[in-house]
């Protein structure tokens, strides 16, 4: 009876449980500074199911300085989904977002406004099609517009074309450059402030019959509608990095990685060109698909979560790399209920098979009481169905 009690005053506390602080193992998250209230905002992300991904769509709000999270309760939201294209507003103060692996029928598109943390559904008159996920969004600040490069398309292909998002006017162009980049997935784009244009690298490509694994640079100038190729860089890392870039020298944070076979734990810096490894002592395991993001407030590079591939599945684990070039783990984190929906029956950052495996663990607790056998537990390794699931089938990442 004392191991019913104290499952019950578990689930009972919700987010006052300090194991539970801050959001649930994942990949894919979307993870973007908010410079308005000085904190990390976390969407999204799914973590492997039995037989499909339980897709998230709920919002956390992180604050390093008090090392709290809070998760941000609204009531219009996008679904659940992981691996979104999504890129920050530095104008409007929005994060933008676009498709993502999630189970709508169609591609949607959704604002999240900074100011008093609303989500707006967007209807341009058109949009990218097929509709995409596995590629990044990334915000021009010079010419205001929102620049997207190829994906996956939600027909399974790896169309290489350029889109352009305006803002302003809620509209979408496809351009038309005369040199492209291979189509692929998993790649890395950001903003450059110094020459005023976006930057890629990496990625997993794909060319009619053909299929590779990108070391190679490539900068995107809006003006001009020109792609033109930089060089390479020599990363063992090809493609699903985790990157964040400062938005104070535009020098950009690279960590983790897969080549398609191995999968690492390096951490580089990319800058005017030059490419340098930063050692460090304890760090981040090897991994994929880790939300990571600047906090200029703290000069800091955050990264929650990916595929951990030390330990065979998604995880929830959260680091800092500090100026110095020194990651530490930060631990000991709390949750703040000032923003979260304490009312609600689910277990904040958990989906609602958690409370029904604590509901069936509670009937089995019963259950012995009476002596009656109500057998085993199935437990399924999450890290078993996601190497099924990708790594049989590549091309459908």
């Amino acid at each position: 009876m004392k191991k019913l009690l104290t499952l019950l005053l578990v689930f009972s506390m919700g987010t006052s449980v300090a194991a539970y602080a801050g959001p649930s193992r994942r990949m894919g998250s979307t993870m973007f500074y908010d410079p308005v209230h000085g904190c990390m905002l976390l969407f999204g992300g799914a973590q492997a199911g039995s037989t499909d991904y339980n897709r998230y769509n709920d919002l956390w709000k992180y604050d390093y300085s008090t090392n709290t999270w809070a998760e941000v309760s609204v009531s219009a939201r996008p679904s659940g989904r992981f691996n979104t294209p999504a890129a920050y507003d530095t104008d409007t103060d929005q994060l933008i977002i676009y498709g993502g692996e999630s189970t709508d029928a169609e591609p949607q598109m959704w604002a999240f406004s900074l100011e008093g943390y609303t989500w707006a559904r967007l209807r341009p008159p058109s949009m990218p099609s097929p509709g995409r996920c596995n590629t990044p969004l990334v915000y021009n600040e010079k010419y205001g517009k929102v620049i997207m490069f190829s994906g996956m398309g939600y027909d399974s292909t790896f169309p290489g074309d350029t889109w352009v998002y305006d803002v302003a006017g809620n509209s979408w162009t496809r351009m038309t450059p005369d040199e492209s980049p291979h189509g692929r997935y998993g790649h890395a784009l950001f903003y450059d402030p110094v020459s005023e244009s976006t930057l890629m690298f990496g990625g997993h490509w794909f060319e009619g019959s053909g299929e590779g694994f990108g070391e190679d640079v490539w900068r995107y100038d809006y003006g001009s509608d020109t792609w033109t190729r930089l060089g390479d860089l020599p990363l063992d890392a090809k493609f699903w990095h985790s990157y964040s870039v400062s938005g104070l020298d535009g020098s950009c944070t690279i960590f983790g990685g897969t080549n398609g076979r191995d999968f690492f734990d390096e951490t580089w810096r990319y800058s005017g060109g030059e490419l340098t490894r930063l050692t460090t002592g304890t760090h981040p395991s090897s991994r994929t698909l880790a939300a990571m993001a600047y906090d200029p407030a703290n000069d800091v590079t955050l990264l929650f979560g990916g595929l951990d591939y030390t330990s065979g599945g998604d995880s929830g684990d959260l680091w800092a790399l500090k100026s110095s070039g020194t990651w530490v783990e930060i631990t000991g984190a709390e949750t703040s209920v000032g923003e979260t929906d304490v009312s609600s029956t689910v277990i904040p950052g958990f989906p609602m098979i958690a409370v029904l495996v604590g509901l069936l663990l509670i009937e089995k607790s019963l259950r012995a009481q009476r002596g009656n056998n109500i057998g085993e537990l199935n437990y399924i390794n999450p890290w078993l169905c996601w190497l099924d699931k990708i790594l049989g089938q590549p091309s459908a990442i």
